[in-house]
């Protein structure tokens, strides 16, 4: 089976680091290609409001149409309530049958990783790609509960050396609120859907 890189997140909206990344961890894991899956509500995300999955979908779609190795499921945002990776999983393995998921995390995301439903389970279940402290600090992370010692190391044994690309979301987001430019932080074609469709305006 060809692998693929399972990349789940908000993209509220895709940058260009989120498209860096995805190349960069495809290559060094070899796989065939990375599947762009955007979280209809994220169990973590809670805190804010999100932009509809309609418009995020559709900013996935513009930034990656020019590398046909990266694909986008609407998986999760058409199913209700919050998105669980494992169930996402259950989707794809029926949708894609030939395809050997490895699941890509974020250095940030490690810390809590005992509180994802089902996580050991999930853990075990699923090769691992871990991108590497956005800082480029070292330093370690107590391994979570919930998270067994072997699964642990199995997480931590799995990051990979990829560029740290300090750009976020939220700061696009405040930069589109204040009238700011983000030119360079996302694709054009993202950008001037932001523009037309007058996302992340202040109210």
């Amino acid at each position: 089976m060809a692998r693929h890189i399972l990349f789940g997140g908000s993209f509220d909206p895709i940058h260009i680091g989120h498209l860096i990344v995805a190349q960069a961890a495809m290559e060094k894991c070899r796989a065939a290609g990375v599947l762009f899956v955007p979280a209809r509500i994220s169990p973590h995300k809670t805190h804010r409001s999100i932009t509809s999955g309609a418009h995020r979908l559709k900013m996935i779609s513009l930034a990656i149409k020019a590398q046909p190795a990266f694909a986008v499921s609407n998986v999760e945002i058409n199913r209700p309530g919050p998105s669980y990776t494992w169930d996402t999983l259950d989707a794809l393995e029926k949708t894609h049958p030939h395809h050997q998921f490895v699941l890509l995390l974020g250095w940030d995301q490690l810390s809590g990783l005992g509180t994802w439903y089902r996580a050991e389970e999930l853990l075990a279940r699923v090769d691992v790609a871990v991108l590497p402290r956005g800082d480029g600090a070292g330093g370690k992370i107590p391994r979570p509960a919930g998270v067994s010692s072997r699964i642990w190391r199995k997480v931590l044994s799995a990051v990979l050396d990829t560029p740290r690309i300090d750009i976020s979301s939220t700061a696009i987001r405040d930069r589109v609120r204040r009238g700011l430019s983000i030119e360079y932080l996302v694709p054009n074609t993202v950008g001037r859907y932001i523009h037309r469709r007058r996302l992340y305006r202040a109210p």
